[in-house]
């Protein structure tokens, strides 16, 4: 068996055209690999011009422009003590055995809904917690547990004929339990 020849001649003149060299002189390949310099300025056929202003890539840069950002809404102060409360936290402050800075305010897991509200003497500054002093003069203490369940509560104090209690308007309170000891955020 013979090795069959890739083009028959016949094949090979028709195509012979494709393969002979161009009119055009092609440049050697060693100027083809001749690193790249930049023109002189006598063969540049346009001036740069000094009166335009050059960018600053840098991020300093006046001419850069800057992103607007949104303000900042306020912070919410994380509990609101009315007056009135503050008038009985100060005569619980000052009844109480040793010399209580404050109020530490906290939320438990208990009652027909979910989250009670607790609260106890503070002794001393607890590192982790959230010191609220109110316009009252009265330090609160707020457990970082309840911190994001109580922002924006109003702490109150009622009497009526039958009761004396603390009352707390919680925004973030989805529903409460009918006797109202209990609330679910």
């Amino acid at each position: 068996m013979s090795a069959r020849p890739l083009l028959s001649q016949a094949r090979f003149a028709a195509k012979s055209h494709l393969l002979r060299r161009t009119s055009r002189p092609r440049p050697p390949v060693a100027s083809l690999l001749a690193p790249l310099s930049p023109p002189s300025p006598a063969a540049t056929p346009f001036r740069l011009l000094s009166s335009v202003p050059a960018i600053d890539p840098l991020p300093s840069s006046p001419l850069r422009r800057k992103k607007k950002r949104r303000p900042r809404r306020p912070r919410r102060a994380p509990i609101v003590v009315t007056d009135v409360a503050a008038a009985r936290i100060r005569a619980l402050l000052s009844d109480a055995e040793g010399d209580p800075l404050g109020i530490r305010l906290g939320v438990k897991r208990r009652g027909c809904n979910g989250l009670s509200y607790t609260l106890n003497y503070a002794y001393e500054v607890p590192p982790q917690d959230e010191d609220v002093v109110t316009p009252n003069g009265v330090r609160v203490f707020v457990e970082p547990a309840a911190l994001f369940s109580i922002v924006g509560t109003v702490m109150d104090w009622e009497e009526d004929a039958l009761t004396a209690e603390f009352t707390f308007k919680n925004p973030n309170s989805k529903g409460e339990c009918g006797c109202g000891e209990s609330f679910t955020v």
